[in-house]
């Protein structure tokens, strides 16, 4: 009889299994779907902490799918991301090299046409995406051959001061409007980023060359590939927590702003720039939607959404109103006890680790 209670003590004090429900410390980790997705990491030499964190999230999740590195690191500093990546050697990752002068948008199309799945999806070497929400939102797009791209719910955090955490939304609405003029115009007006999303590997490949054909600016390449994206289908956002990104002072946006970069907002509203960029932008919708019939109408339609834009990039307003499940995500991922938060902890755990030297291996 005591040596019956011993094995139950011994077995309620050991740690959960992997992939266990009852293992609190990560996220669910993936657990299907291993040869339909590739994920792109676009990473280099200088940021080789950020990318030893996320492949180390990556890891703690048990991921299977292939993951492709677009490595634009220079000569000398060719073998840092390698170096970093054969700490993990249970992710399947391989390292693209490409020149540092190559344009982002470029690496990563040659990212994805390096794979041989169904679906993409890019991670920032300095974020966290939920593989149970990817596979999600896989399942979804299987099931829907209309819709080009799904992601989940999204949202920023920052690290102020020890102790601080500040949560920033990240709008994410669906966009099924069956007519692509209609779902365009209203995608501009009430912007929801895609650049995260999982995208179909063909349309991922089309967004990115498609709109190098029209501008290279880091505000308006965001903006018309996420609507070549959605001229070939819809977008569909599912609910619960898909990715969080960290806003961190060396992140690309930061230093942008940081340096009052004249390519981004709020800087770029003042470039003398500006007005061609913007040219160039609705030069670009008009020509993808030279065949939808609509002429001078449509772009005035255009004319219309880009001011909503305009609001939502200096302002935070859109046309549509915060849909009420967004409000929802949010207040559930800043209360202590919900599931989202408990992910958020999480995450802000990793950053920590990795800004402490002891932690991080060496």
């Amino acid at each position: 009889m005591l040596g019956s209670m011993l094995k139950r003590l011994r077995r309620a004090a050991a740690p959960p299994a992997p992939g266990s429900g009852a293992d609190t410390r990560v996220p669910a980790k993936q657990s299907r779907l291993a040869s339909r997705l590739s994920i792109i990491v676009p990473s280099v030499a200088g940021r080789a902490r950020f990318f030893a964190t996320a492949l180390r999230h990556l890891a703690a999740c048990a991921v299977r799918w292939p993951i492709l590195v677009s490595d634009h690191s220079s000569a000398e500093h060719e073998s840092v991301l390698s170096g970093v990546a054969a700490r993990f050697p249970e992710l399947d990752s391989r390292l693209l090299r490409h020149p540092p002068a190559m344009h982002f948008l470029e690496r990563l199309a040659r990212c994805a046409e390096a794979t041989h799945t169904d679906y993409v999806v890019l991670h920032a070497d300095d974020d966290f995406m939920m593989p149970a929400s990817m596979e999600s939102c896989i399942d979804f797009l299987d099931a829907n051959p209309d819709f080009a791209a799904c992601q989940g719910r999204m949202a920023a955090f920052r690290i102020p001061a020890p102790g601080r955490v500040q949560v920033d939304k990240i709008d994410g609405r669906t966009r099924a409007e069956a007519h692509a003029p209609d779902r365009i115009v209203a995608h501009l007006a009430n912007f929801t980023p895609t650049l995260y999303a999982i995208h179909r590997r063909e349309v991922f490949v089309d967004a990115c060359l498609r709109t190098l054909r029209f501008t290279e600016n880091v505000t308006f390449w965001q903006y018309l590939g996420s609507c070549v994206a959605l001229l070939r289908g819809k977008l569909k956002t599912l609910e619960g927590l898909y990715y969080l990104r960290l806003n961190n002072e060396v992140g690309w946006r930061a230093q942008l702003i940081g340096r009052r970069d004249p390519s981004h907002w709020p800087y770029i509203a003042v470039s003398p720039g500006f007005s061609a960029e913007l040219v160039r932008f609705k030069n670009g919708l008009l020509t993808l939607l030279a065949d939808s019939g609509e002429d001078g109408e449509l772009s005035r339609r255009i004319d219309d959404a880009c001011i909503w834009l305009i609001r939502r990039a200096l302002c935070g307003m859109t046309k549509e109103p915060l849909e009420s499940d967004e409000e929802v995500f949010l207040a559930r991922l800043q209360a202590p006890g919900n599931e989202e938060h408990r992910l958020l902890e999480y995450c802000v755990r990793c950053v920590r680790a990795a800004e402490e030297p002891a932690l991080v291996r060496s």
